[in-house]
């Protein structure tokens, strides 16, 4: 069907000067930028109920914080603690004063670093 369709018109059509060639039907057509800019926007096919991808918990922030407590009362009241850094190795020159005070807890101070850690571990609590 497509062949006897391209022989008639090639039969049909009439054959002008090399340069007064109008374009045919069968020439193929060009997409240009403009006419896909103006064209419908595309959709996003991955985020289609609101927030773009899952959460992912901060590796590096699970490994060093972890949550004490539950949080319960006011809203996301969590307090975090932590080790000190600097005891596991290269301590035999340190005095035991300051080896009792790498081997404390260190807790989060309400604020800004809490709602940091909350955002980073959200996922995970």
């Amino acid at each position: 069907m497509l062949r006897l369709y391209t022989l008639t018109a090639r039969l049909l059509r009439p054959s002008p000067s090399p340069s007064l060639a109008l374009p045919t039907p069968f020439t193929p057509r060009s997409l240009s930028t403009t006419s896909r800019l103006l064209s419908a926007p595309r959709t996003r096919r991955f985020a289609q109920h609101g927030s773009g991808g899952k959460l992912k918990t901060h590796q590096a922030t699970k490994k060093r914080w972890t949550p004490t407590g539950s949080g319960s009362g006011k809203a996301f009241q969590l307090v975090f603690k932590r080790a000190y850094a600097g005891k596991s190795h290269l301590n035999s020159h340190m005095s035991s004063d300051r080896l009792n005070r790498l081997g404390a807890t260190a807790y989060s101070k309400a604020g800004r670093l809490n709602r940091t850690l909350r955002r980073l571990l959200a996922p995970s609590l």
